[in-house]
């Protein structure tokens, strides 16, 4: 299907992209990455997280 809206966020000019001259101020790639990695840090920490595998209590004997 196609999507109905999507957000774009990143450092540099809308539509500056992919042009032979583009360049972006280090300022604001770093603050760019920050700001990106802190919405990830918040969407995954509320993300419900699959319980793990219950530890047996004691491991049974070794065959030998």
């Amino acid at each position: 299907g196609k999507l109905a809206s999507l957000a774009a966020y990143g450092p540099g000019e809308a539509g500056a992209g992919s042009r032979p001259d583009e360049s972006i101020a280090v300022r604001d790639l770093l603050l760019a990455a920050k700001v990106i990695a802190l919405a990830a840090h918040q969407i995954l920490a509320a993300a419900p997280r699959a319980m793990p595998e219950p530890v047996p209590a004691a491991l049974p004997p070794a065959v030998t």
